[in-house]
């Protein structure tokens, strides 16, 4: 590979990043449960009982460890929308009106 230098680094703002995971798996949430209901439905029934529409999108392998696996990243999930929605709350009420964070704004005239 020439033209390429060998000593690439590269900075990871780990933060950031594990915030990006959160709001792909919060926005995700919908597909994530329709997919644990395939699973659930594929395990119990041994094989898909609803329109096959519903289930076009997925390739399930192993049913019962998907399903497992997705319950709990969804619970993860909703344990983190738990302490955002906490946290999001204290900031809010401790904020000091004129702050940085929550600051005036007005007519200017």
């Amino acid at each position: 590979t020439a033209g390429i230098p060998a000593d690439i680094q590269i900075e990871i703002d780990g933060d950031r990043e594990t915030e990006r995971i959160y709001s792909l798996f919060a926005i995700s949430m919908p597909k994530l449960q329709k997919m644990q209901e395939a699973c659930g439905s594929i395990a119990v029934y041994q094989g898909p009982q609803k329109e096959p529409d519903d289930y076009s999108n997925f390739k399930i392998e192993d049913s019962v460890t998907t399903f497992q696996t997705l319950q709990q990243i969804i619970t993860i999930v909703e344990q983190l929308d738990i302490h955002h929605d906490k946290y999001r709350e204290k900031r809010s009420s401790s904020a000091k009106y004129g702050s940085e964070e929550n600051p005036i704004v007005g007519k200017i005239s």
